[in-house]
């Protein structure tokens, strides 16, 4: 069953907020592709996301280690021109990351009445401390660029005990939460609050996933 994006953010509850997939991916591919995301070379504090739009050149860095593996802008920057950006490093992406791209295409054919298109994939990765809470979209932009929010976890095992959990919000209360879990998906609205939980500190592997940035045709929307 695919996640039902819907134009009422309020309109979700507590079965509809979030879509969960496990085993996305042949489990050589999961394997390879979390190692290749652990071992990289390119893990960095400082992410820049060189996006020439209304707020100038971007520049962002709030001490979460991150790949960006292709694409720029922040949530208030224009989905148009992220879209615009990432379409014209798309090939060379896919190129570098071919492991990725096997993931994007299991993506799309997981919601294959979207249409979708990526307009942002990177990684992040966080040891003991907890994400901050946020948005991954400006809501005035929803109605003319919908989209959805897509995270992989890239881990070979995860212990409950470990915590780590991605909380999703609506309205001040957490509606659901997930659990890291090797080689599961998860897809909710990008309008809607949502963090990561601190680790344990009896957690000795990194918690790293892999986010898209997913944008579709605004007809789509509640076909």
């Amino acid at each position: 069953m695919s996640f039902i994006l819907k134009k009422d953010i309020d309109s979700y509850d507590h079965d509809s907020i979030i879509k969960v997939w496990d085993n996305v991916l042949p489990d050589t591919v999961a394997s390879d592709l979390n190692k290749e995301i652990a071992t990289s070379n390119e893990w960095s504090l400082k992410r820049e996301h060189l996006t020439e739009n209304d707020y100038g050149y971007l520049n962002w860095n709030n001490s979460v280690w991150g790949i960006n593996i292709g694409g720029a802008g922040l949530p208030q920057d224009h989905p148009n021109n992220q879209l615009k950006q990432f379409r014209s490093i798309e090939s060379n992406v896919w190129k570098k990351w071919p492991r990725i791209k096997i993931l994007w295409n299991s993506i799309k054919k997981l919601c294959p009445q979207y249409e979708l298109e990526c307009s942002r994939v990177w990684a992040l990765g966080t040891r003991t401390m907890g994400g901050s809470l946020h948005t991954d979209m400006v809501t005035k932009f929803f109605d003319e660029v919908p989209g959805i929010t897509f995270i992989y976890y890239a881990v070979d095992e995860w212990k409950i005990e470990w915590d780590g959990a991605t909380h999703i919000f609506n309205n001040g209360e957490i509606l659901k939460s997930v659990l890291p879990k090797t080689n599961r998906l998860i897809a909710f609205d990008p309008r809607l609050q949502h963090k990561a939980s601190a680790i344990s500190r009896k957690c000795s592997t990194l918690r790293a996933v892999i986010t898209f940035h997913a944008r579709l045709p605004k007809e789509k929307i509640n076909e």
